[in-house]
């Protein structure tokens, strides 16, 4: 096998695995997106204070106990305000690195395929007879101008047309 074979197969490869990553993103950062949604546990003690107050809140008679009671019912609206802020604030800081990690792996994606297709646009990927392309012979090869073959760049967009059908027939 010569070098620009192995070559020609790796920017085969490389071309279509970019673009299933890149199809498939948001499902593969799920997993790592989820690790920052963890944080609920940080409030259980609150939260198990706030059900031992309502349950000490059931038992007292409000007629009979009412000052004991208003005292009883403002440490547990005092209480859920502290936990409403802070879930809030967990969800707010959550969601933006959410949106930092998603917006930072498309931006990485977005480059590397830049890079790879302004590097390689008019490489060839495959050479086959001229008589199996076409009447599609010159589109295939644009902007290589070997005749009979396929070039990284028509090779890029038919693999990402690929990988998004299949996508789409996966939804």
């Amino acid at each position: 096998m010569k070098e620009d074979d192995s070559l020609n197969i790796t920017l085969l490869l490389i071309g279509f695995f970019i673009n299933l990553v890149n199809v498939f993103l948001s499902h593969l950062l799920k997993p790592v997106l989820s690790a920052f949604n963890k944080n609920k546990e940080k409030f259980n003690d609150l939260r198990e204070e706030i059900a031992e107050l309502k349950f000490n809140l059931s038992k007292i008679s409000v007629v009979d106990e009412f000052a004991k009671f208003a005292r009883l019912q403002r440490s547990l609206n005092t209480l859920q305000t502290k936990l409403n802020d802070g879930v809030k604030a967990e969800e707010s800081s959550s969601v933006k690195i959410q949106m930092i990690i998603s917006y930072s792996a498309r931006v990485v994606m977005s480059l590397l395929i830049c890079l790879l297709l302004w590097s390689y646009r008019s490489t060839p990927i495959i050479t086959l007879p001229l008589q199996w392309l076409q009447p599609f012979s010159f589109i295939l090869s644009w902007p290589s101008s070997s005749p009979g073959a396929v070039s990284f760049l028509m090779w890029f967009i038919t693999s990402r047309v690929t990988c998004e059908a299949f996508a789409g027939y996966l939804k």
